[in-house]
């Protein structure tokens, strides 16, 4: 997937394709200023939001959304070549991500692939 707009996006967003309408209405009423980057799949929308993540999942812990199922920040953008070479670029991406993480707390790492690659999830993870 391209992404050629002036926003990166900030969150990843899920919803039942049968109900994507209602999913983005629900966004756009809790932030009227968010923008649809990528549709990455039926139902995964990857969005950016001015205020941040922070700010909407904020908002929707207090009055939560009926439509939308998932939200998830987006810390990290790697571009990938559909090679097995990207679970080294993957790797290198989320290194950073380590001196966010407090090691006596415990995280969790879900990943999903989208179309045909060399490499499956549990790879990945």
């Amino acid at each position: 997937m391209t992404v050629d707009v002036s926003n990166s996006p900030n969150l990843i967003l899920t919803c039942d394709v049968d109900f994507f309408d209602l999913a983005t209405e629900e966004l756009f009423a809790a932030a009227a200023d968010a923008e649809i980057v990528a549709t990455v799949e039926d139902g995964v929308m990857a969005i950016y939001v001015p205020n941040g993540f922070v700010d909407l999942a904020e908002r929707w812990r207090k009055a939560p959304p009926i439509f939308v199922r998932h939200i998830c920040p987006v810390n990290v953008i790697a571009p990938l070549r559909a090679s097995r070479d990207d679970l080294y670029a993957i790797r290198d991406a989320a290194k950073p991500l380590a001196d966010v993480l407090d090691p006596d707390l415990p995280f969790s790492v879900q990943t999903r692939i989208f179309g045909e690659l060399p490499y499956k999830p549990f790879d990945i993870n």
